[in-house]
């Protein structure tokens, strides 16, 4: 099991941001869904988004934060299950991230 606050869409955050977002950034939108709408054009992209797992996993670990055992606001524990997909696909992750920073003509 994993936890998430505030929402799923703060998994989705740390495939493109490095640090928590800002409650002054936030505060501007009636969600955080509709906030990282704002930052993410065209919302999830099943094409690319999920050979980012490993960089998302890395990010979301260092920002993670618990507090009286539940996380903190912009903390998520999803990298937990992240680290056990990674287990089992990495040498297909690892080809595919190959394959496109090789480009459609095979050559870097």
């Amino acid at each position: 099991m994993v936890q998430s606050n505030p929402s799923f869409e703060l998994w989705l955050y740390y495939h493109f941001y490095s640090e928590k977002p800002q409650l002054t950034e936030t505060s501007k939108f009636a969600s955080f869904k509709e906030f990282v709408d704002s930052k993410i054009k065209g919302g999830f992209d099943n094409r690319g988004m999920p050979l980012e797992i490993q960089k998302a996993t890395l990010i979301a670990e260092l920002n993670f934060e618990i507090l009286n055992g539940q996380p903190k606001l912009y903390s998520t524990e999803v990298f937990n299950l992240a680290k056990q997909i990674i287990r089992f696909t990495k040498p297909q992750l690892d080809q595919c991230l190959e394959d496109r920073m090789k480009g459609p003509t095979g050559k870097r």
